[in-house]
């Protein structure tokens, strides 16, 4: 998909103006920052390094970059918590005797 029609694709699933912005950061992440390697490249960066690189894909700003940063925190605490009360409260699938 070339990038008008994914623009007006966006568009037509109600993304509004985000469009041209979602199709800016794939088109930034999949030919100059290396596509999927940039998130593993990402992960291994300082915050501040981090803001950085995001910085250069359109619309990211410091905001875009905290609400990120946010929702990947929360995500990463949700995750343990879910997999520790699974371990540690759910009923064990072990046969009883």
């Amino acid at each position: 998909m070339d990038r008008s029609d994914l623009e007006k694709r966006l568009r037509e699933l109600n993304f509004g103006y985000r469009a041209r912005y979602i199709q800016e950061a794939i088109q930034y992440i999949k030919y100059t920052g290396g596509g999927m390697r940039f998130f593993d490249e990402l992960k291994t960066l300082s915050t501040k390094d981090a803001r950085i690189r995001l910085s250069k894909i359109m619309g990211v700003g410091r905001k875009v970059f905290e609400e990120l940063s946010l929702k990947y925190f929360e995500l990463y605490y949700f995750r343990i918590i879910f997999f520790f009360n699974i371990k540690f409260y759910l009923p064990s699938n072990s046969k009883k005797n």
